[in-house]
C-alpha cells in the first residue's frame, strides 16, 4: 500500500485515523461515528469525577456543539448531525438537572 503525501498534508486527521474508521465501518456500518466513542468515554469520565449531572450535561452541550460546528468533518455531514444530537441531549440534560436540583 502506497501512502500519498498530498492526502496527508491536505487531510491529516482523517488520513491518519482512516484504518480505525474503516474498521468501525466494517463492524457496524457507521464509519465516522467512531469519533463519537471517545467523546462518550470522556463524558462518562466527567460524570465519574464530578458526580454532577449539570456539569456532565454542560460538557456534552459544549463539546458536541464545538465538534459539530467545527469544520473537521467536511466530507461527512452525518457525523456533524450526530454531534449536534449529542449536544441536544446535553442541553436537555442541563435543563432537567437545573430544574430538579435539590440545592445540595
Amino acid at each position: 500500500m502506497a501512502v500519498n503525501g498530498s492526502d496527508f498534508i491536505n487531510d491529516p486527521f482523517n488520513t491518519t485515523y482512516s484504518p480505525w474508521t474503516d474498521l468501525f465501518a466494517d463492524i457496524t456500518g457507521f464509519g465516522q461515528l467512531f469519533w463519537l466513542m471517545p467523546l462518550v468515554a470522556l463524558t462518562i469520565g466527567v460524570y465519574v469525577k464530578t458526580e454532577d449531572a449539570t456539569t456532565t450535561s454542560m460538557f456534552m452541550l459544549v463539546s458536541g456543539a464545538l465538534l459539530g460546528s467545527g469544520h473537521i468533518f467536511l466530507g461527512s455531514a452525518d457525523i456533524a448531525l450526530a454531534f449536534y444530537a449529542f449536544a441536544t441531549m446535553g442541553a436537555v440534560g442541563a435543563i432537567i438537572s437545573v430544574f430538579t436540583n435539590k440545592g445540595d
